[in-house]
């Protein structure tokens, strides 16, 4: 493990900036002029061509620039680094940190494809409520708050040039993000947008609810998070992927996140065991 001792945590660079930024009226700003229709229409069975959610001739729903952003940290960053908000139905949302740089934020594609085809699938297993889940309102807040994030991180800290520094061959590139280890999820930075996700999926509950849920529950609620301990069980170890949680929990108690219920239920190897058994469908 002691190669990923900067890999979780940077001690030189950037773990004593951590902080959770107030975007929440962004997020809700950017969601409600872009994925709120496509969205709305899936939970009521309202699912239309997926062109008319669309601007003209473009996988493009809607996009936005820095400049429209009003929370304090956004206009803080818009300022070193104005950049386009690009929601849509693509391959997948980043924040693309090199000279074209920008915010791109994309639904589920896999998940909505069982929507548009209408494939059938059992309500009671759940693999089908992670799949609704990664199509709602929270999961698609929770993805424009990790790219945002990002993107802020960046422009405050110069984060992304700390760790890449003027490399442009995009291999080597890769390396220096992932620390040389090939992992990506879960560094420092990843784990960083992952508690901000979190903290939109938390807003939807009350405090008394949130206190009931389950680490299971919270896990199923935020799709991705099932998704980083298969990838990395399956191609890395259980050694990465627990030392990963535990990051994960210290920061959410760090953040006032940590529900009380997650820690007393909290089983490692059941935790393991559900997000392999969850099966996938997207």
């Amino acid at each position: 493990m002691e190669k990923y001792i900067r890999y979780f945590s940077d001690l030189n660079i950037f773990s004593l900036k951590e902080k959770l930024y107030n975007i929440r009226q962004d997020v809700d700003f950017i969601y409600n002029n872009s994925f709120k229709e496509i969205v709305d229409d899936i939970a009521n069975n309202n699912l239309k061509d997926l062109s008319e959610y669309c601007l003209p001739n473009s996988k493009d729903i809607k996009i936005f620039k820095s400049s429209q952003l009003k929370a304090k940290d956004c206009k803080k960053a818009h300022e070193i680094i104005p950049i386009g908000i690009y929601c849509g139905l693509y391959d997948s949302s980043y924040y693309n940190f090199t000279k074209k740089k920008k915010v791109v934020v994309s639904i589920n594609q896999g998940a909505l494809d069982h929507f548009v085809q209408k494939i059938n699938i059992p309500d009671t297993r759940s693999y089908f409520r992670r799949l609704k889940n990664q199509v709602n309102e929270d999961r698609m807040k929770a993805s424009i708050a990790h790219e945002l994030t990002h993107w802020i991180d960046d422009s405050l800290y110069q984060l992304f040039h700390h760790i890449v520094g003027d490399e442009t061959d995009p291999k080597k590139r890769d390396n220096r993000l992932t620390f040389r280890t090939g992992l990506m999820d879960t560094t420092y930075y990843e784990i960083q947008a992952q508690i901000h996700g979190i903290q939109e999926i938390k807003k939807a509950y009350s405090s008394e609810k949130w206190n009931k849920l389950s680490i299971n529950d919270l896990f199923e609620l935020y799709p991705p998070l099932t998704d980083v301990i298969d990838k990395v069980r399956r191609e890395f170890n259980k050694e990465i992927a627990y030392s990963w949680i535990r990051a994960i929990l210290k920061r959410l108690d760090r953040e006032n996140l940590l529900g009380k219920n997650m820690m007393k239920t909290l089983d490692i190897n059941k935790l393991f065991e559900f997000c392999i058994k969850t099966d996938r469908v997207y």
